[in-house]
Parts: C-alpha cells; sequence; structure tokens
C-alpha cells in the first residue's frame, strides 16, 4: 500500500514539474509588447493589454500545441527567456470588451523589442460595419440608424418595427457583433443645415466574417412630401363634398366602426378632395361618412404611403 501511495505522489510530482518550456535550453530571449487596436469603433491608437495570454510555437508548428505561455504585465510587456537561435511563432488570440482579436508574428532571439499588435479577428465572429455617409462622401456622425429583417416594415424615417436600433460614433462608424445569418435592412434619416439627408439599403450577414458597407445618405427635396390626396365620390362619379373623413394608423381601431382611435379627422372640399401631409410612412385606413338630407352615403378604404411620396385615392361612398 505505501509502495502504491509513494509512486503515486512521484506521477503527480512528476507531472507538476512538467511544463511546455521544459525544452528550451538555449539562452536567448525575445521580447515585445502586447497592444491592440480596434479597426471598427477604435479611434486609431494602439493601447496595451495586461493580464493576457501570449504563446509561442515552433516556427510553422500548429498553434494549438505551442510550446510556452507568458502573461503580459500591467503594460502589456513579455519575455520569452531560454530560446534557441531559430524562429519562433509568436501569437495572442483573445477577445477584449466582447470583441474578438488576432496576433501573430515569427521572430529570432535577440532581435530588438517589438509590438506584437493584435488587430480585429474576422474569422471568429459575424456582423456588419457601416460608415454612415451623405452624398458629398463625408462622414455623418452621431446618426440614429434602424435595423429591420423584414422589407416590407424597413424604412428610413421611422424605427417601427425595426429590430433594433445602433448610434453612429462621431466619425460615423457603427458596428454589429454575432448576428443570426440573413438579409438585414439598415436605414438612417438626419437633418444637415436644414436639408433632410436619408437612405435604406439591405446588407447581408454571412455566418463568418464582418460584412462592410457604406451607408450613403442623399439630400431629400425640400418639396418632398409625405402624405396622400383623397377623392371622395358617389357611385356615379360624381364628387361628394362636406364628406367626414377618419383616418386611422390602426387596423384593429379601424374596424370598430367608428371615428374613436383615428389620428385625425378631415371633411372634404367642394371638389370632394381632402389631403394629408408631413406624416409617417405607413398604411393608413380611412372611413367616409356624408349626411345629404335624409342620405347617408358611406364608404372605406386604405392605402399606403411612402416616404416623400404623395399617394392618391379614390373613395366611393354608396
Amino acid at each position: 500500500m505505501r509502495s502504491f501511495l509513494f509512486i503515486s505522489a512521484l506521477l503527480i510530482l512528476t507531472c507538476i514539474s512538467c511544463n511546455k518550456g521544459d525544452d528550451f535550453k538555449g539562452e536567448g530571449q525575445i521580447r515585445g509588447r502586447l497592444v491592440f487596436s480596434d479597426s471598427y469603433s477604435g479611434d486609431g491608437k494602439s493601447l496595451p493589454l495586461a493580464g493576457r495570454s501570449v504563446k509561442l510555437a515552433m516556427e510553422g508548428s500548429d498553434t494549438l500545441n505551442y510550446k510556452y505561455s507568458i502573461v503580459t504585465d500591467k503594460e502589456g510587456y513579455f519575455t520569452f527567456t531560454n530560446l534557441e537561435d531559430k524562429k519562433y511563432d509568436i501569437f495572442f488570440r483573445d477577445t477584449v470588451g466582447g470583441t474578438s482579436f488576432l496576433a501573430f508574428d515569427n521572430r529570432m532571439p535577440g532581435e530588438a523589442p517589438f509590438l506584437l499588435e493584435a488587430h480585429n479577428d474576422d474569422t471568429d465572429q459575424n456582423g456588419f460595419f457601416l460608415v454612415v455617409r451623405d452624398n458629398q462622401n463625408n462622414p455623418v456622425g452621431n446618426s440614429d440608424i434602424c435595423v429591420f429583417n423584414n422589407a416590407l416594415l424597413a424604412q428610413p424615417d421611422s424605427c417601427t418595427g425595426s429590430i433594433f436600433q445602433l448610434h453612429s460614433d462621431a466619425f460615423g462608424r457603427v458596428v454589429k457583433y454575432n448576428l443570426i445569418p440573413g438579409i438585414y435592412y439598415v436605414g438612417s434619416r438626419v437633418n444637415i443645415r436644414n436639408t433632410v439627408y436619408k437612405q435604406l439599403q439591405s446588407i447581408e450577414v454571412k455566418a463568418d466574417g464582418i460584412t462592410t458597407s457604406d451607408l450613403i445618405l442623399n439630400p431629400v427635396p425640400s418639396d418632398a412630401k409625405t402624405g396622400f390626396d383623397l377623392l371622395v365620390q358617389d357611385k356615379y362619379g360624381k364628387p361628394l363634398y362636406n364628406c367626414a373623413v377618419c383616418v386611422f394608423n390602426s387596423r384593429v381601431l379601424f374596424e370598430a366602426d367608428s371615428c374613436a382611435g383615428s389620428i385625425t379627422q378631415m371633411t372634404t372640399n367642394t371638389d370632394g378632395e381632402a389631403s394629408l401631409y408631413n406624416i409617417s410612412a405607413n398604411t393608413y385606413y380611412l372611413r367616409v361618412k356624408g349626411i345629404y338630407g335624409n342620405i347617408t352615403l358611406k364608404g372605406e378604404g386604405e392605402l399606403l404611403v411612402q416616404p416623400d411620396k404623395v399617394s392618391t385615392k379614390i373613395i366611393v361612398a354608396e
């Protein structure tokens, strides 16, 4: 029994004394500093990474079978010692603030201290990176961006129906990681010096990698309107004047068969016309009612209002 315990203890001590650096018998060293720079949301500066593991492997070997690992100090510095006079692969791979970074270099002992600079590891995450620009290619900072996964709901004027919203930084940049692969629709609308700029476009996000794109905002003509023109007439095609019009943006409220819950109410003019502008792009439901002596005429309909366009609709009241 004692012999068994002694042998077990000896095996444990032997395993403890083993490490990936035991076969390094040289006198050389490689000294470096681990830094990282975020290409998508950083300020262009390289920042040191403290307390991170940097690994060393024989040149050309599988980096999973590294020989030596060391943790950087508080300034990001690291030193590999007892190295032989040949080239080694030095690398780092980890996440910083939830974003994956990767660094790789190939060096020999005795060379000057170097920067091991980690950059975004696009092979280990997916998503998209956008730069919002105006039609003169200038970045548009601090802009709101609506992201949709449904083409029918997508619009640059409103985030209604969007799956999430983003906000570009001062340089117009915005990044979103770890998305379900598929087609997304991104839209933005901003006001620059009293001129409205907007755009809506699609982006394909794949299972791996970051899709990069520019979102170019184009100016909207100053006389562009979003709304509709309505004509109410009877079954003989004659316009109906002084006809009440109730406008809804909710089908549920519209089906209640009253004007309760309508967003606004209008009255047709002598030509049977009524107009509504400066509204959001959406589907609207209309109910009309005209009382002429002891005769009451009613009608209803729906129409799709698109951004910066005036839709037209004819409703026949009977």
